[in-house]
């Protein structure tokens, strides 16, 4: 059974390791220039644990050869993006409030992707993500899991590049 927690320092190397198994992934699945050159790492969520805004997903079943509550997720949230301030090629479903979902990496073949978004699905009204056009993995899940293309954006740090971006607005019931 998957479960979220906050994360803590204690989980850095963890972090890490998940986020090199990523860019390997990526790597191997034609995105090979998203996440290079060590990032994104552990140490760059330091402020955002403290703020409690980076959270790890947890396999809490038992496992012989690793015990339980394994870590086999991480992704960081935030509350705006400059970025997203200057969309091209589209437009948002919404001009209201919305959370980020930044630095997402899971390990793969466990469904643990798809849980963390359905988890924030029914914790947020309105969900903003943006991710390489090459991480073809990423834009299937968000497409599936109901989230719509809204154009790119451009980050000028860390040799970001342009994004696909999407936005997911809860329906209405």
């Amino acid at each position: 059974m998957l479960s979220i927690r906050p994360a803590t320092p204690d989980d850095n190397a963890r972090i890490d390791e998940l986020f090199a198994q990523a860019r390997a992934f990526m790597a191997q699945n034609g995105n090979p220039t998203q996440w290079t050159n060590g990032f994104p790492n552990a140490a760059m969520l330091q402020d955002g644990m403290r703020e409690g805004l980076v959270f790890v997903c947890c396999d809490d079943a038992p496992q012989a050869d690793a015990g339980s509550g394994e870590v086999v997720g991480v992704y960081a949230l935030s509350f705006s993006e400059p970025a997203y301030d200057n969309l091209k090629g589209g437009q948002w479903q919404k001009d209201a409030p919305y959370v980020v979902v930044h630095r997402m990496a899971t390990v793969s073949g466990k469904g643990v992707g798809t849980f963390i978004i359905k988890e924030l699905q029914k914790q947020y009204d309105y969900i903003r993500i943006d991710t390489h056009e090459q991480n073809v993995p990423m834009c299937q899940l968000l497409k599936k899991l109901g989230f719509v293309y809204c154009g790119t954006v451009f980050y000028s740090r860390l040799g970001g590049g342009e994004r696909v971006a999407f936005d997911y607005v809860r329906p209405v019931s």
